[in-house]
């Protein structure tokens, strides 16, 4: 997946993350796959509820 400024590669055990256009070399930030689908359900809920809230 690639966004403007972003290039998210999804694979089985670890997704890496880059930031393209920062300056000096672009920033990477790695994490295994099961982490980052935890923290965004995390997310997901945590966002519904504060939409309640309003």
């Amino acid at each position: 997946m690639t966004g403007n400024s972003t290039n998210v590669v999804f694979q089985k055990d670890m997704t890496t993350i880059e930031d393209l256009f920062l300056e000096g070399e672009p920033t990477v930030c790695r994490i295994q796959t099961k982490e980052l689908r935890a923290l965004m359900d995390e997310w997901i809920q945590k966002r519904q509820e504060f939409l309640k809230q309003k």
